[in-house]
């Protein structure tokens, strides 16, 4: 039974950590694919640092990096509208 089949009509949150997305070493989307069903049943997400890599980006550039963090948390917030989102920053990160 799934998290979101176990806790249905209660409030709950996920806690996710170190994804490292867009770095070669990253299992994030995986990982994410994963959790689909139990990110729409979530009332909250905590992103618990080092959600991206902008340092050890597979992305021509960190500043490509960064637009494609705009545009993956554009994608989770209208996919999750749900979700009261906090994000704990990491080392992994921090841009200059």
């Amino acid at each position: 039974m799934s998290l979101a089949e176990r806790l249905r009509g209660a409030p709950h949150g996920i806690v996710l950590s170190d994804l490292h997305l867009f770095s070669w070493r990253s299992r994030g989307q995986e990982c994410l694919a994963g959790l689909q069903e139990d990110l729409r049943a979530a009332t909250v997400l905590v992103l618990n640092g080092d959600i991206f890599d902008f340092e050890s980006t597979t992305l021509p550039t960190i500043e490509a990096a960064i637009e494609e963090a705009y545009t993956w948390f554009e994608r989770l917030t209208t996919g999750h509208p749900q979700l009261a989102i906090h994000y704990v920053f990491g080392n992994h990160d921090y841009v200059h």
